[in-house]
């Protein structure tokens, strides 16, 4: 196994892992958001007398559930890509856009983990309105999200190198057709 696919492998198990427990994360997150909401809307609507903390301690969790879901989007590719374009191209030509595109995301996520650093140092001069605690706490996500999908950049270049040196050929045919909803025209 040569030093790339062992450099790519490493870093494929390392990202699995950590992001499996970043969904995971996620998911209870969901839950304690949907428990808050719900909480609220019965003192409000039932009891007639509105709690000041479950609407912001939702935002909160919504924040981090994005975060913590945002580098395994990427990861699996699930953002919006125009596809069009780059797939009627070579794959070695694709395996080096893919690089350029990468190599952008992993420049525009370390600027948001310094603005996201930044955010947090001014986090701990302040307070949330209606939950005593420090926003830092609130914006402790930003940075952690950016890194991992640094990380995540990384590894999809690797694995674009590793396409460029060895192309991997695409059976046609296995391909499954592209889904399409909503009116088409018809």
């Amino acid at each position: 196994m040569t030093l790339l696919e062992t450099t790519t492998t490493y870093l494929g198990n390392f990202n699995r892992f950590v992001l499996e427990w970043f969904v995971r994360a996620a998911m209870v997150l969901a839950g304690i958001m949907t428990a808050m909401i719900l909480i609220q809307v019965f003192f409000r609507y039932c009891l007639n007398n509105s709690l000041p903390w479950p609407e912001e301690f939702a935002k909160f969790t919504m924040v981090w559930m994005t975060f913590l879901v945002a580098p395994y989007a990427y990861r699996k590719g699930l953002n919006v890509s125009m596809e069009l374009f780059i797939s009627r191209v070579p794959q070695r030509i694709r395996s080096f856009f893919q690089i350029v595109i990468h190599i952008l995301l992993i420049a525009m996520a370390y600027y948001l983990l310094l603005e996201g650093l930044g955010m947090m140092k001014r986090g701990m001069r302040i307070r949330a309105s209606s939950i005593d605690i420090k926003m830092a706490y609130v914006y402790l996500i930003l940075p952690v999200s950016f890194v991992m999908m640094m990380i995540g950049g990384v590894e999809h270049i690797l694995k674009e190198i590793k396409n460029v040196i060895a192309p991997v050929v695409v059976d046609a045919a296995a391909q499954p057709e592209p889904v399409f909803t909503g009116d088409q025209g018809e």
